[in-house]
């Protein structure tokens, strides 16, 4: 996967200008999720995300002047995930090596696939000190962090899901992401930051630490939250809640067959936990490719990433699908 290297700064800011060869996959990203900005009430939530989150907007305008687009495109793209419903779904896990947790992720996303598959990157933020910040895996054009890994300190991933509380204009999920990778640096602080931070939407984030035990599950809603800390041998997580009271996990929930993600993943939940409880992967090799099989890797699989904090490893890939729909990994 190719790399790209961004300079930011002790404030968070980061300098967009490497992504100047990159412009046209900025365009394409950009087109294809902002296309839900055009109706009248998504303007009128972006006005609000505007004025709420200046630095956000800053950034967005910035990486308009290089792709020589809109700048609230780039703004709305960047907070698609937070308002427009249309939720990716990942599988995610981790588990306890010698050398500390395996972080293991599968980025499901139907929107764009093609877009997301041709520009996924590896992005390394570089401190002022010139030393590696945090890195993540990503797209041109996306400003905050889905999956992403700080050497030395902790890995964080975010999974859909999906409940009826209300939104709230808290911080975009993935920029919540980028701050914490910025400015924590310990894994139980990431935890109570991630867990009590005020945000506009729905999550499930999984964060894994570098010594053995360190692997937190955090349900949330934009005002509620659950940490699960165990000592069981994976946690994994797909795209609904097991232990917060909300979405299909609502008691004396019925589902519809209409909810906005998850409509299949408890069953994905008990095939993934089949198949570890088989044979729990202890390398980040086995665990890399167990992500290019299902029931790990879906038909809407965009890509595989798998992450070890206390080494400050990285394997990641897009998932290619032929004409037969069989799964190549780059």
């Amino acid at each position: 996967m190719n790399e790209i290297s961004l300079p930011i700064d002790f404030h968070g800011s980061c300098d967009w200008a490497p992504l100047r060869p990159y412009s046209n996959g900025v365009r394409r990203i950009i087109t294809e999720f902002s296309k839900w900005a055009e109706y009248e009430e998504a303007r009128f939530l972006l006005v609000a995300l505007r004025q709420a989150f200046p630095n956000i907007w800053e950034e967005s305008t910035r990486v308009a002047d290089i792709a020589i687009v809109d700048p609230m495109a780039v703004f709305a793209a960047n907070v698609y995930y937070d308002l427009s419903m249309q939720y990716p779904a990942c599988t995610a896990f981790a588990v306890n090596s010698p050398k500390g947790p395996i972080h293991a992720h599968c980025l499901d996303w139907d929107s764009g696939f093609n877009v997301l598959r041709d520009h996924s990157h590896l992005f390394r933020f570089i401190s002022q000190g010139e030393s590696t910040k945090f890195l993540s895996v990503g797209w041109p054009g996306f400003l905050g962090v889905f999956v992403g890994i700080a050497p030395s300190r902790f890995a964080v991933t975010l999974n859909a899901v999906w409940s009826e509380d209300e939104g709230s204009l808290g911080e975009p999920v993935a920029f919540l992401l980028r701050k914490a990778l910025t400015e924590i640096e310990k894994f139980d602080d990431a935890v109570i930051f991630l867990a009590e931070a005020k945000i506009s939407c729905n999550c499930l984030l999984l964060v894994s630490g570098v010594h053995q035990g360190e692997i937190a599950v955090i349900e949330r809603t934009p005002l509620r939250s659950i940490v699960c800390r165990t000592d069981r041998k994976v946690h994994l997580i797909t795209n609904h809640y097991c232990l917060l009271e909300a979405g299909s996990n609502k008691p004396g929930y019925i589902p519809t067959g209409q909810e906005p993600v998850g409509r299949n993943s408890r069953g994905r939940y008990k095939e993934v936990l089949k198949q570890l409880s088989l044979e729990i992967p202890r390398s980040m090799k086995a665990c890399f490719s167990l992500l290019a099989l299902p029931p790990f890797c879906q038909p809407i699989t965009v890509q595989r990433v798998v992450m070890r904090a206390s080494t400050g490893e990285i394997l990641a890939s897009p998932i290619v699908k032929n004409s037969m729909n069989k799964v190549t990994c780059v």
